[in-house]
């Protein structure tokens, strides 16, 4: 007959045997959190980067398409013109002249897009609002006008048609600085 061996685990094997897997589970699951949180604050520091570069692009495409640009620190607007120069015959108050144009004509100017880009710092926000014309602009803290998150500063030094410009952006977790100088290429107009 055969015998069957009833001896098994003692309590103390087991033990053991526990000790051993929550210290092998502890180190794995430590080694998982500390490279999920390394992601996240990654992920966050080049959502911002991504942001900043997204939106200093825009910001060059609007200027390269104008031909005239104003900022004014005090309240923190940079404003991008696109004006249309047309020859007038008839002169006005608002005509400016030809230079090498023959006497009696004129050159009038007409603003075509009007985009005025603004930073609240209460929210922390930049605003953009856009204009078929040269009409004054709301500078309104709304929803429909939000053109980026997350804006410690802006400011913008415009020198003829160099605008230079300086982002300053935090998110929870980084912040990120960019400059960036854009050339106007269209021409500079003397406006108004």
């Amino acid at each position: 007959m055969l015998q069957k061996d009833e001896r098994g685990f003692t309590l103390v094997e087991l033990v053991i045997s526990m000790a051993i897997f929550m210290v092998v589970a502890g180190a794995i699951m430590l080694f998982m959190l500390s490279g999920s949180k390394s992601y996240r604050y990654s992920k966050a520091e080049l959502d911002l980067q991504m942001e900043s570069q997204i939106l200093i692009n825009q910001i060059r495409d609007m200027a390269m398409k104008s031909n005239y640009a104003s900022y004014d620190a005090s309240t923190h607007v940079l404003t991008l013109y696109e004006i249309e120069q047309t020859p007038s015959a008839s002169a006005s108050p608002s005509v400016t002249p030809l230079p090498s144009a023959s006497p009696g004509t004129s050159l009038v100017k007409q603003v075509r897009k009007k985009r005025v880009i603004y930073w609240d710092d209460t929210s922390d926000c930049l605003y953009l609002e856009e204009y078929d014309d040269d009409s004054a602009p709301t500078c309104s803290v709304t929803e429909d006008k939000l053109f980026s998150r997350y804006m410690q500063g802006f400011e913008a030094t415009v020198n003829k048609n160099d605008v230079q410009l300086k982002l300053d952006m935090e998110n929870a977790t980084s912040s990120y600085q960019i400059t960036e100088g854009i050339t106007i290429r269209n021409g500079w107009v003397v406006y108004p």
